[in-house]
């Protein structure tokens, strides 16, 4: 692998986005960005959507949030997003599950192993070294749930009193819960307006992803941190994917941040992000590209779509830069070989043989 020149990496750029074909090695050069930062004293939150997950999972210096632990991550980023959210950033949660989609709430079903059969359940949670505190949000959780499924509003300022101030603390004493064998499991519900509640696990795959990734950002996210993401557009929508960077941006935007994201879909890519293509692990800036779909999938990615109005444009801008002396016939006829080579349409390609044809006759 070549050593990764990171100086030339543009490191205050609000986004970044690395781009290349399979095997160019985008996931390591992220996991070598991760190593990179933390050797800066940076904040570094990591998200892979992929199986084949690069970061280093038991770095200690990397919030990690991983595809290859299954729906298991679904559920862990929610418990961690409400057990670790400060008050500064609780309603960010809400913003996220509205942005998605459903109203800015949680359900809660507890399922408890103990006070079974007449117990006394508080003295489980004595004979298991739970301090006086601990023992009395739990206990606060547990007669609470114990009457049916209890909601924790994300619309308003953090819970400093009640159930709803218990159920962080019991969801930060989750592991341990299990571990005593006094909580079997949490189930989490959502609902859209005016709509039952839907069990998390059945919710679509795309916003499970979303939900799970805003969260684990929420819950880790501090000053001057670093987002890397690789492969955010799996299970997500076009239109999702459009806006996934800017919306990222704007629902943390009261804290100074960076995201860098690798991917193979040039919609998520906007006018404000760096682009840079990553070829046999080596970073090469992409200075410029347009707005438009078709070109974007030229210009960065190497690709010709069919029914591609774009090609006709270019080429025929092509062909004005060679009338007025701004590009050479060696250059113009080495663009439409490139050109010819990412068509796939017959059609295309007898065009472009057409107008190199032509150009040999003048």
């Amino acid at each position: 692998m070549n050593r990764i020149d990171f100086h030339q990496f543009d490191h205050k750029s609000p986004s970044s986005v690395l781009i290349g074909e399979n095997g160019g090695g985008k996931s390591t050069v992220l996991s070598e960005l991760s190593k990179f930062y933390i050797s800066q004293n940076r904040n570094v939150i990591a998200v892979s959507h992929c199986i084949q997950d690069k970061f280093d999972a038991k770095s200690k210096s990397v919030s990690h949030l991983s595809a290859k632990y299954g729906e298991s991550m679904y559920h862990n980023a929610i418990i961690e997003g409400i057990a670790k959210i400060k008050d500064e950033t609780f309603s960010i949660l809400g913003r996220s599950l509205i942005y998605c989609g459903f109203v800015d709430s949680i359900g809660m079903d507890f399922h408890w192993n103990i006070g079974k059969n007449g117990s006394d359940y508080k003295n489980d949670l004595k004979s298991n070294k739970f301090s006086s505190e601990e023992q009395r949000f739990i206990a606060t959780t547990y007669e609470g749930s114990t009457k049916g499924r209890v909601r924790l509003p994300l619309n308003t300022d953090f819970p400093s009193y009640g159930i709803g101030y218990s159920i962080v603390k019991v969801l930060g004493l989750f592991t341990k819960l299990r571990e005593c064998e006094i909580l079997k499991s949490v189930t989490f519900y959502l609902s859209k307006q005016n709509e039952i509640d839907v069990e998390f696990s059945r919710i679509s795959s795309g916003e499970a992803n979303q939900i799970a990734t805003l969260f684990h950002i929420a819950s880790n996210l501090k000053k001057n941190s670093v987002i890397l993401i690789d492969e955010p557009e799996n299970s997500l929508h076009p239109k999702w994917q459009r806006e996934y960077i800017e919306h990222i941006l704007d629902v943390f935007y009261p804290v100074n941040f960076n995201v860098i994201i690798a991917t193979h879909s040039p919609l998520l890519i906007n006018k404000n992000t760096s682009v840079y293509e990553v070829r046999d692990f080596a970073l090469k800036p992409i200075l410029s590209f347009g707005n438009n779909i078709e070109e974007k999938m030229w210009t960065i990615f190497g690709v010709i779509t069919p029914e591609n109005e774009f090609l006709s444009r270019f080429i025929t801008q092509l062909l004005e830069d060679y009338r007025s002396g701004r590009a050479s016939l060696i250059i113009v006829n080495e663009t439409l070989q490139r050109l010819k080579v990412s068509c796939k349409d017959p059609r295309q390609v007898n065009v472009i043989n057409d107008v190199t044809r032509l150009l040999g006759e003048i």
